[in-house]
């Protein structure tokens, strides 16, 4: 079986002959003119197929995509398409809402109108009239762009309250509500917790507070006390509107009392009904703003015009020096003054000081309240009028009198410069006070300004 086998291997071999034989391949020429024409086919190929990209095309987009597979397009849809749709859509729920106002019955209409105002939201204004539509505007507006400087403080807010507080200053956590919120009854249940695990009072201050927390005292922003009204801020307002009343109330008796009695008479029943009003406790109030003693000062003279049957318009100045009488803030300069000489002490070393007339030491305030204040203001008044009166070496009839005289003599303009602080007083307001010091000369005034 071997030498079978190597007899077939060495037949095949024998005849397998190459195809050259042993010789040397010869090299055909090749055609010239079967070259050029395989090339000018080429270029007509090429040429027609620019042509046939270049015409237009015989079949449209639509008819090639449904004979030919081509890839989706990515982009979107067009609106004319969205509208077709949506427009089919709304004429399918109209419908449906007929079918079902037809199954419900009543008023068809109506019903059909409220169906579709609940599914589609808007509808036209001419078909809901006088029908059951939710009221809910719809925010169509586009909304503002953000500034920077919005966005920056929106991003602190954010910051300042997503950064962890001290365990002394965190807010109790509150258990959420379900339903409806009773605010009444929250704090009403607070505050007898606090008061069923607070302390006794210790003392009668603690008890007031406590009362105060029960609601057994109430909380209030004026105290009346010996018949004065004082408020949280020391305006002494409220207690000048009670004095127009009771100011105004008195012109009644006046005006029956003057057809039977004289002038001296009248004027002392002014002193006795009107003037102790308004001088009751005027070292006080009196150093209010001249915007709140105004209107009392109008009532004061609403008393003295009818107490001498002048009419509505007469001349204040006049007026005043006719009856000889102070206006409320001249009362209160002269009250002032007058306390404060009873308690100020004589001393005999004074006249050969170089300020003699600085009697009261006085320290500069540092806020503009206590500037209305009569602890500052009578120390400021009384070194202020002692300088030009002398009055410190006088009895308290004598300062009365003389302090009187010299008010008198003052018109509005004046009186409340006395009030003004470091306002300086000349030597020529000395030039013109007579030899008893009764009053002060109109003319100083001009003169002193002319002399500035």
């Amino acid at each position: 079986l071997r030498f079978r086998r190597d007899f077939r291997l060495f037949v095949r071999c024998l005849s397998d002959k190459p195809t050259d034989d042993g010789k040397v391949p010869e090299i055909e020429a090749k055609d010239t003119t079967a070259v050029k024409k395989s090339s000018e086919n080429a270029t007509e190929k090429i040429q027609e197929l620019l042509r046939s990209m270049l015409a237009a095309p015989t079949i449209t987009e639509k008819e090639y995509a449904q004979k030919f597979a081509t890839a989706p397009d990515p982009r979107r849809k067009n609106k004319d398409v969205l509208e077709t749709k949506t427009e089919k859509i709304e004429e399918s729920i109209t419908k449906a809402a007929t079918d079902v106002a037809q199954a419900i019955g009543g008023d068809i209409k109506q019903t059909e109108a409220e169906l579709l105002s609940r599914v589609l939201g808007k509808i036209n204004q001419t078909s809901t009239i006088g029908m059951k539509v939710d009221r809910q505007r719809d925010s169509e507006e586009p909304r503002p762009s953000e500034t920077r400087g919005q966005q920056v403080r929106r991003h602190m807010e954010r910051s300042q309250s997503s950064r962890p507080q001290m365990s002394g200053f965190r807010s109790q956590t509150t258990e959420p509500h379900y339903g409806t919120e009773l605010d009444m009854w929250d704090s009403l249940k607070q505050r007898e917790l606090t008061l069923a695990t607070a302390q006794p009072p210790a003392n009668y201050f603690d008890k007031m507070i406590l009362w105060t927390e029960q609601g057994k005292i109430k909380r209030t922003d004026e105290l009346r006390y010996l018949g004065v009204i004082v408020d949280d801020l020391c305006k002494w307002n409220s207690h000048i509107e009670l004095l127009i009343t009771r100011v105004r109330k008195l012109s009644w008796v006046f005006k029956k009392f003057r057809h039977v009695a004289n002038y001296d008479l009248i004027l002392i029943v002014y002193k006795a009904v009107c003037l102790s009003v308004i001088q009751y406790c005027i070292s006080v109030w009196g150093g209010t703003h001249k915007t709140y003693l105004l209107p009392l000062e109008r009532a004061q003279r609403r008393i003295l015009k009818v107490m001498l049957f002048k009419p509505f318009r007469y001349p204040t100045s006049q007026l005043y020096n006719e009856c000889k009488l102070l206006t409320v803030r001249q009362t209160y300069i002269l009250q002032i003054i007058l306390r404060k000489h009873k308690i100020t002490p004589y001393d005999k070393t004074l006249p050969s000081r170089r300020t003699k007339y600085k009697v009261c030491s006085n320290t500069l305030p540092r806020t503009a309240y206590v500037k209305f204040q009569s602890t500052y203001m009578s120390n400021y008044l009384y070194n202020k009028i002692n300088k030009i009166l002398n009055i410190h070496e006088l009895m308290y009839s004598e300062c009365k009198l003389k302090t009187t005289n010299w008010l008198l003599s003052l018109n509005y303009d004046q009186t409340e410069e006395c009030l003004e602080e470091e306002q300086k007083v000349h030597f020529s307001e000395h030039i013109f006070l007579d030899a008893h010091l009764e009053g002060w000369c109109p003319k100083v005034g001009p003169i002193r300004h002319f002399m500035e």
